[in-house]
C-alpha cells in the first residue's frame, strides 16, 4: 500500500518534477512510478529509505498526459 503521495512542480509548472510517498512495508529494493498508464517508468531505487520513498525523480512527465498513477515496489 501507498500512503502520505505528495508531488513536486518543475520550474515549468506543466512538468511534475519528483513524487515523494510512503510505502506499507520495509524491504522494497526496487521502485518504478509511471503518471501515463505504463508507457513510461521512473527508476526511484535511489530514492528508498526505509518505507520512504522521497523526492523520485519524474522529469519529463507531463502533468496533461496524467492518466493513472502507478506504483510498482519489490524486493
Amino acid at each position: 500500500t501507498v500512503s502520505s503521495l505528495t508531488y513536486t512542480l518543475a520550474a515549468n509548472p506543466a512538468n511534475v518534477a519528483s513524487v515523494t510517498f510512503t510505502l506499507s512495508a520495509t524491504g522494497a529494493t526496487k521502485v518504478r512510478v509511471s503518471g501515463d498508464g505504463g508507457t513510461t517508468w521512473f527508476n526511484c531505487d535511489s530514492a528508498i529509505s526505509g518505507v520512504n520513498v522521497t523526492a523520485c525523480a519524474t522529469s519529463g512527465l507531463a502533468i496533461a498526459s496524467m492518466s493513472t498513477l502507478q506504483i510498482v515496489a519489490t524486493e
